[in-house]
């Protein structure tokens, strides 16, 4: 006796639902899940297995810079990454830099020549305690600069009394900031687009990027508020970058 048959379609809505229950979904969602194993959400849209990964090698190269990493992502296979800043610049600031409001999280901090903006960051160490507050290990954000040697930020607490202190032996790390170049920084060929640059402890890898302000003209060039990236470091106080046109003489700024 042959078998009565019937076509039936079925709509697979697909999808995932964690929070229902297989029975309840087969009536209303079917083809939907409620767990899934080695997968993932699919460019084309819905989900696909997990087909294995590759291990991070050294044909990807390393993240230039310092700073915590913003964002990650792949494309094309290749992976990318951002980080915060290029670089973090650190020192040591003068004796007693901070000054402190009783009832008030902001410190006033006398910092030399910081080159630093509102928004940027800045970790303190080794500093004693100042009005009832140790404003170490605690990265803060640039609330407001009084002048070229002066800034605030806000502490995580406030302070108990009005003091000035923290000591003789405060360090500093900033995130941002303008570092200052030595005198006649900048050492050009004639015929050549490449400029040496002089920066004591500059910290940058080849790949970092670099503008410079307040250049005078150097053999037919000047190399004020062009980004250029670091082709080479020939060690730790000297790096070189591109200029867009060849200089016309050989000569040191």
């Amino acid at each position: 006796m042959a078998d009565a048959l019937k076509d039936v379609t079925v709509l697979s809505r697909g999808g995932l639902f964690t929070n229902e229950d297989a029975l309840a979904l087969a009536g209303s969602n079917p083809g939907s899940a409620v767990r899934m194993l080695n997968m993932e959400i699919s460019q084309f849209g819905g989900y696909r297995r997990v087909s294995g990964y590759a291990d991070y090698d050294s044909s990807y190269g390393t993240v230039s810079g310092a700073g915590n990493i913003t964002g990650l992502w792949i494309l094309e296979g290749v992976p990318y990454a951002v980080r915060r800043n290029l670089k973090d610049t650190t020192g040591t600031l003068g004796s007693n830099p901070f000054v402190v409001t009783s009832g008030s999280p902001t410190i006033t901090v006398t910092h030399s020549s910081h080159g630093l903006i509102v928004g940027d960051r800045v970790t303190y160490a080794s500093s004693s305690a100042v009005g009832g507050i140790t404003p170490n290990a605690v990265e803060m954000v640039i609330a407001s600069v009084v002048n070229s040697n002066s800034y605030t930020v806000n502490f995580t607490s406030n302070a108990s009394s009005g003091a000035t202190g923290g000591g003789s032996s405060v360090t500093f790390t900033a995130n941002g900031g303008t570092p200052t170049l030595g005198s006649n920084p900048f050492t050009v060929a004639n015929g050549s687009a490449t400029i040496t640059v002089s920066h004591t402890a500059h910290g940058l890898v080849v790949g970092n990027f670099v503008t410079f302000a307040g250049s005078a003209a150097i053999g037919g060039i000047t190399p004020n508020s062009v980004e250029m990236k670091v082709v080479t470091v020939p060690n730790a106080n000297s790096y070189t970058v591109t200029f867009t046109s060849a200089a016309t003489s050989t000569v040191s700024c």
